[in-house]
């Protein structure tokens, strides 16, 4: 199940071989779809532009995405929230800048493509929004060159005080085992103290922010580095050849207010923008799902409509063990739909709401805060599977 609390701020998510078929979608042998409520949303698949340099970026950094092992090899609690970023990582809260300062964020500057992942410690569940965690996100920053990748991870700049006067003191450590890097810790009091490294692997630096220790960052680079130099890199002039589609899996989700979110990504990249990735894991297993497309939802291709109903009910069952309300919306002329309205935290008043569809092998993930935008996307990507086979 992605995580769900990113609509609090923002009306829409993001997270054998098929083939679908043009046309008008096949009627609706319950009699049902005279009900549906479709509002704007087109009911029909869709044709996914061909790869831009900024979505061959994202295409490429989701093909990164699959080289990180399990955070759990980092730490075993390291397995909730998960989250990615993928592309340019320029901007928002997979950046650079965000998750490492801005004051580092320019030694990377030259870099050509990057991938990041993380996890936490805090399972979900009814809670207050105070709770303190500890977790890790994890970079791969590909640099022109290796020669460009060692003085990324060497340069002075990286240990450069915050802007922030309040922050604390850099305090330079090492990670056992690799040279070529910069590694400090930060002891931010009763949050807990940060490990910060940049390790040059190859043409790549592997950044950490994380509260775990610098062995334990050793431990998990061991693999990391072993899964990058089996890795074949597209060139960057290649970029656009990337598919922008597989299988029409993106196809088949609803058009996304910004155009980059367009894409694809395997179920190994993809879990990690589950809420339990290793529960969630088992539910990929266990469904079948094989590819995930990425639009204003996510439609995930099980194995067959047995898997899609399957991984419909397990991450029901998660939403409703995970936060503190959760009442059931129907959806009409939908009736295999599965929504509701999620209240977020115990202690404050804010909700979402998160709609599940299975229709043949795929199902749907859609959640905003509108309950009747998340009505009328269910009903409008009912009437896309329709027409998919």
């Amino acid at each position: 199940m992605r995580k769900i609390l990113a609509v609090v701020s923002s009306c829409a998510l993001l997270a054998g071989c098929a083939t679908t078929v043009t046309g008008t979608p096949e009627a609706d042998p319950s009699g049902l779809a005279s009900m549906l409520r479709t509002g704007s949303f087109a009911t029909e698949k869709r044709v996914i532009p061909a790869s831009t340099e900024a979505t061959g970026k994202m295409q490429e950094g989701r093909r990164m995405t699959e080289l990180f092992p399990p955070l759990t090899t980092l730490d075993p609690t390291f397995q909730y929230h998960g989250h990615s970023g993928v592309g340019a990582l320029e901007s928002g809260e997979a950046s650079v800048g965000s998750i490492f300062g801005s004051e580092v964020a320019p030694v990377f500057a030259g870099r050509e493509v990057g991938a990041m992942v993380g996890a936490n410690d805090s399972k979900p569940a009814p809670a207050t929004s105070s709770k303190n965690v500890r977790g890790a996100t994890v970079a791969l920053l590909r640099m022109p060159s290796e020669q460009a990748a060692t003085a990324a991870a060497t340069d002075n700049r990286l240990m450069t005080p915050s802007s922030n006067k309040d922050n604390p003191a850099k305090i330079p450590t090492t990670v056992p085992g690799y040279g070529s890097s910069t590694a400090y810790t930060q002891d931010w009091g009763s949050s807990g103290k940060e490990t910060v490294a940049f390790v040059a692997h190859k043409q790549y630096v592997i950044g950490f922010y994380t509260e775990a220790t610098p062995n334990q960052i050793a431990g998990y680079l061991d693999p990391l580095t072993k899964a990058v130099d089996g890795f074949a890199p597209t060139p960057v002039d290649e970029f656009t050849t990337l598919p922008s589609d597989k299988d029409g899996i993106a196809s088949l989700t609803l058009p996304p207010s910004n155009g980059d979110r367009d894409g694809w990504a395997s179920a190994k990249a993809a879990i990690w923008d589950q809420d339990h990735l290793t529960t969630d894991l088992k539910a990929f297993t266990d469904a079948g799902v094989d590819i995930v497309g990425y639009g204003a939802n996510q439609v995930y291709r099980a194995r067959d409509a047995t898997g899609a109903a399957l991984l419909r009910d397990r991450f029901m069952a998660e939403a409703r063990d995970s936060y503190a309300e959760v009442k059931a919306i129907a959806v009409p002329g939908v009736p295999d739909a599965r929504c509701m309205n999620i209240k977020l935290y115990s202690n404050l008043d804010q909700h979402a709401i998160y709609c599940l569809l299975a229709v043949g092998r795929y199902m749907s993930e859609y959640s905003t805060n509108q309950q009747e935008e998340a009505i009328q996307a269910t009903s409008a990507e009912y009437l896309i599977f329709k027409g998919a086979k």
